[in-house]
């Protein structure tokens, strides 16, 4: 049975900061994982388009946590 894993949650700071953002899904192939594009609508994407990959090995670098606190604190208080 195929369910849909992905999810985006945000708060109403972010959609204040970010009104023209838009939320898309990829279609999803053999796979119960449904890749989403977020564009913020403040960033154009470069030629060839972008695409963000996050590998889940990066939480065992260390001071990874810390390091994404610092910037979502930098991002809030802007």
């Amino acid at each position: 049975m195929l369910s849909n894993i992905d999810r985006v949650f945000l708060s109403t700071s972010w959609e204040e900061r970010f009104p023209l953002c838009v939320l898309r899904s990829l279609t999803r192939i053999g796979s119960d994982h449904c890749p989403l594009i977020l564009n913020d609508g403040v960033r154009k994407a470069s030629r060839g388009g972008w695409q963000f990959f996050f590998e889940k090995t990066r939480f065992l670098q260390e001071g990874f946590c810390e390091l994404i606190q610092q910037k979502w604190l930098r991002v809030l208080i802007i």
